[in-house]
């Protein structure tokens, strides 16, 4: 079997080093790839480099991020096998591995060959509008905390565990309220939000959990909607809803559904596994079964 490793070298300040030297350890004892791509379109030219073999596995070397381009490469494409995908963490919040393996970091002389030796696990996956995600999206005021948590991250001195709190504290000073219309499933809510978290796995923003409950093979969509309140009662919720005891909350909706769709009169940022977009209106829908994932040997 054929091990190809998409390696990003700028997720994770450079701790992609380290792995490449792990890897080519192993070489003698694994028939192992590994390709850099330093831009997302170089993602889907590996991809079709390899696809037309009949055994191998995909390895996503980054943060989130990279995860998400690569699934979406290979959602996009349509292939009609599910190629495998293992999960080397090497980004800065990793936060899609921590559910995943259950650990809080990864260490790769001791995991990598059981991460090779693995077996293969369906999992669902979100998609909203045209993108595909494997982990959590969410709109409005999160969302502006992730895209300013996304500058902090790329400061070289400024330490990433504290990169999601900078950005919510940039983030309040620009707060304003948020007229979503949206529809869950047959439900319909129309309400003034702070945001709305759309949730097929548990984490995000280096160990914030906004869905407790959330599984990411059970076929449904956690919802977390948070009405807008002062910045006074944000910063309140805030250590709350980090560590995911906020769910009993009278200003949070917590639901279980397939589809969800949310407009806004205004454009919005919209979150999807770190990436950020402007828009208007957020199709939801649950894909179940739609991604194979490598799950290491115990």
């Amino acid at each position: 079997m054929k091990h190809v490793f998409i390696v990003n070298p700028n997720a994770g300040k450079e701790k992609y080093k380290d792995f490449i030297v792990c890897a080519k350890r192993l070489k003698n004892d694994y028939d192992i790839n590994l390709e850099i791509t330093t831009k997302p379109e170089e993602i889907g030219v590996v991809i079709d480099k390899y696809k037309n073999l009949d055994d191998f596995r995909l390895y996503s070397v980054g943060g989130d991020g990279t995860i998400n381009g690569i699934i979406n490469c290979i959602l996009s494409k349509k292939m009609n096998k599910k190629i495998p995908l293992g999960i080397v963490p090497t980004g800065t919040a990793n936060d899609v591995s921590r559910y995943i393996y259950n650990e809080e970091s990864w260490n790769y002389k001791k995991n990598l060959p059981l991460l090779l030796n693995g077996k293969e696990k369906k999992v669902d996956v979100g998609k909203v509008n045209e993108r595909f995600f494997l982990n959590i999206s969410s709109i409005g005021f999160d969302a502006n905390a992730a895209k300013e948590a996304y500058r902090f991250k790329k400061l070289r001195f400024f330490p990433s565990s504290l990169s999601y709190y900078a950005g919510v504290i940039v983030a309040l000073l620009k707060k304003r309220p948020l007229h979503f219309k949206i529809l869950i499933d047959d439900k319909s809510y129309s309400h003034k939000y702070l945001f709305v978290v759309i949730a097929n796995g548990r984490k995000y923003g280096g160990g914030v959990t906004p869905t407790p409950e959330a599984l990411i093979d059970d076929g449904i969509f956690d919802i977390c909607m948070v009405k807008d309140v002062s910045r006074l009662n944000a910063l309140r919720i805030l250590p709350v809803y980090i560590k995911g005891n906020h769910t009993g909350l009278s200003m949070i909706n917590m639901v279980k559904c397939k589809k969800i769709s949310i407009e806004s009169a205004v454009d919005v940022e919209l979150n999807v596994d770190g990436d950020i977009y402007t828009i208007r209106k957020a199709d939801f829908e649950i894909i179940p079964g739609a991604l194979k994932i490598i799950v290491p040997q115990k």
